[in-house]
């Protein structure tokens, strides 16, 4: 019989997760050039994908009071209509988020290029708006003169505005929040600071130089303060949302070692009745999903099964990630 120690387990599906991150990172073919050493985790640069990257999924469209949009240039207009089908469709429409979504670089020297500092402060997303048939052999969309700004959730698209695509500070324009508070106080209420006096409000140059700077400045909406609906900045000009999910997932990974090195456990119990030899385990993605796999016995369970591991698994390898992840290794072996 063979005691599994859950300490060395642990460890080896920490090393499991960063080595399914970077086979990620290069199947998705992101940049991640790990400039600086304290933000070169293959895991933090897989999630900050991974939370940007809209899961192809039927959503509903809601529109704020700024829509129909008045004066939209007829091209701007096609292609509104067109995302907004591709949206209740269920179809990809990441093409539209533009090219940062691969390019951004958590580990880049530069701050302002680490990720979308709009989507990472107020939670708001922005796509393009080009009705131009994609060529077959890209898979972005051209770059369109107006972006739609927009709230996506599991279940649905919020638009919030239609603008023409701004430059540098453009992307931290107060507007979006003011409408966001207007049509849905309710959403805002959840970030509303109690107790604390407003100040003054910034500008939206004073709000893209402290983005960049590693700060997430307070919200001043009428006479309430509210803190950033996207989770913010952290100090290095990285999304907040993204460390805590991503130390939420290592937490979750630690327990699943202990779990699996438990004696009376499922997985333990499985492995001595086999009795193929001292179990090597570690966490490998396969095209059914995240598994414990024993190299020893040749045995894989599957994680997707087990309670408390869904987000771990839809983090790690939802079906999208998985179909091009294997692909990739198909092609490279």
């Amino acid at each position: 019989m063979y005691k599994l120690n859950a300490q060395e387990v642990a460890s080896t599906f920490q090393e499991s997760v960063d080595g399914i991150a970077t086979d990620l990172i290069r199947s998705h073919a992101l940049k991640f050039s790990q400039e600086i050493e304290s933000l070169s985790s293959p895991l933090f640069r897989w999630l900050e994908f991974r939370l940007r990257y809209v899961d192809p999924s039927p959503r509903r469209t809601v529109f704020s009071d700024n829509f129909p949009v008045s004066q939209l240039p007829v091209k701007a207009q096609e292609g509104l209509s067109q995302l907004i089908r591709v949206m209740e469709e269920g179809r990809d429409i990441n093409p539209y988020q533009g090219r940062g979504l691969l390019k951004h670089d958590v580990s880049r020297e530069l701050r302002g290029n680490r990720t979308d500092l709009l989507w990472a402060d107020w939670g708001i997303t922005h796509f393009h708006l080009d009705a131009t048939p994609i060529p077959s052999d890209r898979y972005f969309s051209f770059p369109a003169d107006y972006l739609a700004f927009c709230i996506v959730d599991a279940e649905s698209v919020v638009f919030v505005d239609v603008l023409r695509h701004p430059n540098g500070d453009g992307f931290s324009d107060f507007s979006l929040l003011e409408t966001v508070h207007r049509n849905w106080p309710a959403y805002m209420e959840r970030f509303k600071l109690k107790g604390v006096l407003p100040g003054s409000r910034l500008s939206q140059s004073e709000i893209h130089s402290l983005r960049e700077g590693g700060l997430s400045p307070f919200i001043v909406l009428g006479d309430s303060m509210y803190a950033s609906p996207g989770m913010g900045i952290t100090s290095a000009s990285t999304p907040t949302k993204v460390t805590l999910i991503m130390n939420r997932l290592r937490e979750t990974v630690d327990e699943l070692s202990r779990f699996v090195s438990e004696g009376d456990g499922q997985v333990a119990k499985t492995l001595q009745g086999i009795d193929a030899g001292a179990p090597i385990l570690s966490l490998c993605a396969t095209e059914r999903g995240l598994v414990v796999y024993d190299e020893t016995s040749k045995v894989a369970f599957s994680l997707s099964k087990l309670p408390g591991m869904e987000e771990v698994c839809d983090l790690m390898v939802p079906s999208w990630a998985i179909e091009k992840l294997l692909a990739n290794v198909s092609l490279n072996s």
